[in-house]
């Protein structure tokens, strides 16, 4: 731990490649054997390692990448274009795993992000919250968005303190979009007036996130009534408001959004019941096509802008 805590002692690798595992391990051969003009392939040790941190920065996906990553009963969706990085929520257990850890941390080592260009905390509850302390402690973020009349939370305080208090900010509908390689970020909620709303779920930070003709609504724990006041037209991507729990996901909403694709965040051993059949259903009466992270994992999403490819984790069997 002494020797480890050193600067640049100890490094997150990300997965290689095949091509470069079998150089790796070339050069480990080679390195071993250590004769003739062979030995000189030992070289392709470092240049592995050099190649499997270089190769992340200098290799740009074009489009908009957003993963929903499957921490349990909780939230934790990372939105990637160019390399520019965003996080929404970071899950989190009170009495479990350390969820930012466990899963975040990992999953953004292995997309090789060395800092965030913005973090959203959309309501200081500890499924959305926990996991976001760890993370920002170990990737710095150029700016927290909190809820608007959050600080003083306690959640709310910590997150706020681990990612810098100078970087923090209040949003509510209205405030300046944001623009995160080709795809722009605009908060719907809360709104100006939250003395419609009560309580941190419906007070959510709620984002849309639009990319050409594609785009996705990032609901947090809203409940109807923050439902019935955001301004929303049809999306194409829903993440369940609340994770489908009976107070959210109206009728009225959803005529209103119509996505095709909806998201529910939710854990295997959900003592909640989420998401309740009759929201499922719900969905499904409008032939809106249902994910689960439960049951299929993280469900990544990507999007050139004018289609969109889903990826679940865990894939279905086959029929025969």
């Amino acid at each position: 731990r002494a020797f480890s805590a050193f600067p640049y002692a100890a490094l997150h690798v990300p997965a290689f490649p095949g091509w470069l595992a079998g150089l790796y391990f070339a050069g480990l051969t080679a390195f071993a054997l250590n004769r003739g003009r062979w030995r000189w392939l030992g070289l392709a040790v470092p240049l592995s390692l050099a190649l499997c941190f270089i190769l992340p920065q200098l290799v740009h996906r074009k489009g908009l990448t957003v993963t929903f990553l499957a921490v349990g009963h909780g939230d934790a969706i990372v939105l990637k274009s160019h390399r520019h990085f965003a996080l929404v929520d970071g899950g989190g257990n009170p009495q479990g795993a350390d969820i930012g850890k466990r899963i975040v941390l990992p999953y953004l080592f292995e997309q090789a992000v060395s800092h965030l260009d913005l973090t959203v905390l959309s309501h200081p509850h500890a499924d959305h919250a926990l996991g976001l302390i760890s993370t920002l402690a170990e990737i710095p973020t150029e700016q927290l968005w909190i809820p608007s009349e959050s600080t003083g939370d306690p959640l709310a305080q910590r997150v706020s303190q681990v990612a810098g208090l100078q970087k923090t900010v209040e949003v509510r509908a209205g405030y300046p979009r944001f623009q995160l390689g080709e795809a722009e970020i605009e908060v719907l909620g809360p709104p100006r007036d939250e003395s419609l709303l009560s309580g941190h779920n419906n007070r959510s930070v709620v984002v849309a996130v639009r990319h050409g003709a594609v785009s996705f609504l990032l609901t947090g724990d809203i409940e109807a009534p923050a439902e019935h006041l955001l301004e929303t037209d049809v999306i194409t991507v829903l993440k369940a408001p609340h994770h489908g729990s009976r107070t959210s996901s109206s009728v009225e909403f959803l005529d209103r959004a119509r996505p095709r694709y909806v998201v529910f965040c939710v854990g295997k051993t959900d003592h909640f019941g989420f998401p309740h059949p009759e929201v499922v259903q719900r969905y499904q009466q409008r032939g809106t096509q249902c994910f689960r992270t439960d049951q299929q994992g993280a469900i990544e999403f990507y999007s050139d802008g004018k289609t969109l490819t889903v990826t679940p984790y865990i894939q279905p069997l086959a029929t025969r």
